[in-house]
Parts: C-alpha cells; sequence; structure tokens
C-alpha cells in the first residue's frame, strides 16, 4: 500500500477574510495603545511627583525624630513657590546654620504645578521633635492641561495621606 504524503503534509492557506479580520484586530489594538499611551503618562508622571513628595515628607518626619529636632521642608525659590523644588533641612537651636539633608529639583518642572494650602500663607512644612507637624494643610499636584490631580493631606498629628482623583 502506497502513502499519499501530499495527504499528511496538505497545508491550507488563510482565506481573505480571516487576513483581514485578524489584520483589523491588531490595528484595533495598536490604535488603543497609541490612545492610552498618549493620555495615561502624564497621570504616570504625576503619580511619581506625589509618591516622591509623599517620601520626602515622611523622610522629613523621620529625621525631625531621629535628630530630635526641628525640620522643614521648603521651596527652593525665593518666592515660596513649590514648582522649582524643594529642600528639607534641620533648624539647629541657638541660632546655629541649619543643616541641609536633600535638595530635590522635579524632573517635569514645566509639565507640572504644585499648590500648598497651609494656614496664614505659611510656605514651609515644619516637624517637630515628636514627629508632628505644626500646622494643618495639604498639597495639590496638578497638570494644566489635565484633570486629574494628587492631594497630599497633612494633619498635625503627623499623618500624611495621599488622595488621588481624576477629576479636578
Amino acid at each position: 500500500m502506497g502513502c499519499n504524503k501530499n495527504k499528511y503534509f496538505a497545508f491550507k492557506g488563510f482565506t481573505l477574510l480571516e487576513l483581514l479580520i485578524t489584520l483589523f484586530i491588531i490595528s484595533l489594538l495598536s490604535f488603543a495603545g497609541i490612545y492610552y499611551n498618549q493620555t495615561h503618562p502624564n497621570k504616570t508622571k504625576l503619580s511619581l511627583l506625589a509618591n516622591q513628595f509623599y517620601f520626602d515628607l515622611s523622610y522629613a518626619k523621620e529625621q525631625a525624630m531621629v535628630q530630635q529636632q526641628m525640620v522643614s521642608i521648603c521651596p527652593i525659590d525665593p518666592n515660596q513657590e513649590w514648582k522649582m523644588g524643594y529642600k528639607v533641612q534641620i533648624h539647629a537651636p541657638n541660632d546655629t546654620p541649619s543643616t541641609l539633608l536633600l535638595t530635590r529639583t522635579p524632573p517635569y518642572p514645566k509639565a507640572q504645578l504644585i499648590e500648598s494650602h497651609f494656614g496664614l500663607n505659611r510656605s514651609c512644612v515644619y516637624f517637630n521633635a515628636k514627629g508632628q507637624s505644626l500646622f494643618n494643610g495639604h498639597f495639590l499636584y496638578f497638570f494644566e492641561k489635565n484633570s486629574s490631580y494628587v492631594k497630599i493631606i497633612l494633619t498635625q498629628t503627623g499623618k500624611i495621606h495621599l488622595e488621588f482623583d481624576d477629576a479636578r
């Protein structure tokens, strides 16, 4: 009995309709990916900036407790604008110079804005030796052309809380 090789190795190709449907699905997924990459990088950058500031606030609070001295986090800009960056420093007693612990400039200075809302137009955040903040307040990180924002809330007990919102 002879074996027909064509019977076992026969290859049937895809129909034109199957190829068109496959190409349509691939193009639909690629356009969805392009749309996602155009709309969501700002949210990712916003989250990174806010989380960095959150951790720097926590660091300032921790250093105040470890050093048993007043620690502040203040804008670098003489006009007290946070968008140019900020510094964390220890305020030593008896008018000795402050010790700079950290300086941070934002990686996206033109894209993000930050607002601080603390009582009596205070621009710096101070932590005492117990890790308590001297004032209640909050910070807002947001992009100019985006409706989402991140709110960092600071209470006088020293609790720091992050809130993410997509509608401003």
